[in-house]
């Protein structure tokens, strides 16, 4: 059986790996760059040819994707922010997952109340009358404050006997 050759990576297949990456998700630089060296580590194990610089020619290809407006951190941080906060994540949730991202977001006018509304709505949670135990503990895992756990569940309880009535 022969053997495929392994393509080296330069400079110009780090940006197709990079632009390919970006045209299927919106990105960060930070993950970026993290998705660049899992892809180096991979294609070493394969056997393929690394140079000596490629830390820098990651550092390089994320600043090009940049300055071509291919990643944005402050643009992956808007998107961010309103798709978790549309999906009823908490502030807790969504700060979480912009550091891991590597991204600043700004939680100042985050209403936690109206997120915690979409959650308990999401998950079903004050349509059984006992289960408030339950509903609370499941608000509290998701990150939410007491008080806006409390409020929402009251908010939902309120919606229900409204609807029943």
């Amino acid at each position: 059986m022969s053997e495929e050759k392994q393509k080296k990576l330069t400079k110009k297949r780090l940006e197709n790996i990079a632009v390919y990456y970006l045209s299927r998700y919106d990105s960060s630089s930070a993950n970026l760059t993290a998705v660049l060296k899992r892809r180096v580590v991979k294609e070493r194990n394969k056997g393929a040819e690394v140079p000596e610089n490629i830390q820098e020619m990651i550092k390089d290809t994320v600043s090009k994707m940049q300055s071509l407006g291919y990643v944005d951190d402050e643009r992956y941080a808007e998107n961010l922010l309103r798709r978790m906060s549309k999906s009823g994540k908490s502030k807790t949730k969504i700060a979480l997952k912009a550091k891991e991202a590597g991204v600043e977001v700004d939680l100042s006018g985050y209403d936690e109340e109206a997120a915690a509304m979409i959650f308990a709505r999401k998950h079903g949670l004050g349509k059984v009358a006992g289960n408030t135990q339950k509903d609370m503990a499941k608000l509290a895992r998701g990150g939410f404050s007491y008080s806006a756990a409390v409020k929402a569940l009251q908010k939902v309880c309120d919606r229900i006997e409204d609807d029943e009535s």
